[in-house]
């Protein structure tokens, strides 16, 4: 396969390759708004989309005007979390050899390009009211040797995953299990609500509301 991700320098002898991930359910024209900054911040860089949601004919042309490996899946219901995150591994690994993958939600907005940290996993965390650190999945990465051995672990069809709705909640806990830790990734703010105060100091910035 010829497609790749974008390539960054990590270091003065290794290069890995990025790519990035938008799913959609019926936000398409936020994932539009990121689509189009991700081509001005990341050039060249492979896009990934999948929706689990309304068959939108506009935003599958848009996809394809726009290089973005696009597809429409069959709709899963909102407690099927872990199936959800085994479907995005899925078309991850069949539709990309980048080394890792950035999963953008449709509402983080893109403010600037930025180099991303060296190692299996990032993403903002946020620790709970009991001081448990779990992490957000706005703007989350993850190497290809981790979704492997995520998906070859079998956890995501664990049937005390069925009923949960946050794939964060449950990627923390799989995580968890198998020993993988999950770096800060302090270039993305997340807000609970909506984001407010100065927020230019941020590369991605979740979450955007949209804009009418």
């Amino acid at each position: 396969m010829d497609v790749v991700g974008l390539r960054l320098n990590i270091g003065k002898d290794f290069m890995r390759t990025y790519a990035f991930f938008i799913g959609v359910y019926k936000d398409q024209n936020l994932a539009k708004q990121r689509i189009t900054e991700l081509h001005t911040f990341y050039p060249e860089c492979q896009i990934l989309s999948l929706s689990d949601g309304i068959d939108d004919q506009d935003y599958s042309n848009f996809c394809a005007e726009h290089s973005v490996t696009y597809e429409k899946d069959i709709p899963l219901k909102k407690k099927f979390a872990a199936k959800w995150t085994y479907r995005r591994f899925k078309f991850f690994l069949l539709n990309s050899e980048a080394d890792v993958v950035v999963k953008i939600d449709p509402d983080t907005r893109i403010q600037r390009r930025v180099e991303f940290p060296d190692v299996d996993v990032f993403a903002p965390l946020c620790p709970d009211t009991r001081g448990v650190v779990d992490f957000n999945g706005s703007c989350f990465g993850i190497s290809r040797s981790i979704v492997e051995i995520v998906m070859q672990s079998g956890l995501l069809s664990d049937q005390r995953y069925d009923g949960a709705r946050l794939e964060d909640k449950v990627l923390t806990d799989v995580f968890r299990k198998l020993g993988i830790t999950v770096t800060g990734f302090p270039e993305a703010l997340y807000h609970k609500g909506a984001t407010s105060g100065d927020t230019s100091g941020y590369a991605f910035v979740h979450p955007e509301k949209q804009r009418v």
